[in-house]
């Protein structure tokens, strides 16, 4: 079943789903963003441990960082978009940018995504 909904005035969205729901995808369409049209699976009540890169890469694409990966682009386009990630991230909550993701960021990045 695919949806179409619109963000409200501050960009979220909400959609009350199905308990047994364990996945499903995400495709922006807006030509303002490069991110249009790109879809972005998300897994729906799991999430890795925050010291695993794919625990960072999920709280960061759940709090609008688009870290990626991206089905379709090379390794080493997928890094680049995840330390892009971390380095917005970093600026945005007053850490050392570095585009690592060490453990002040860690935790930081925990703090904010809620879990």
């Amino acid at each position: 079943q695919m949806l179409t909904l619109r963000t409200d005035g501050k960009g979220k969205i909400e959609l009350d789903i199905q308990p047994e729901t364990q996945t499903t995808m995400l495709t922006i369409k807006d030509p303002r963003t490069p991110r249009s049209g790109v879809a972005i699976p998300i897994r729906i009540g799991h999430m890795d441990p925050v010291d695993k890169e794919s625990g960072q890469h999920a709280r960061l694409n759940n709090l609008g960082y688009f870290a990626g990966p991206v089905e379709g682009k090379t390794e080493k386009e997928n890094h680049a978009l995840f330390l892009s990630a971390v380095e917005e991230f970093q600026c945005d909550h007053a850490l050392g940018v570095d585009g690592k993701c060490g453990p002040a960021t860690q935790a930081k990045l925990k703090q904010v995504h809620g879990c």
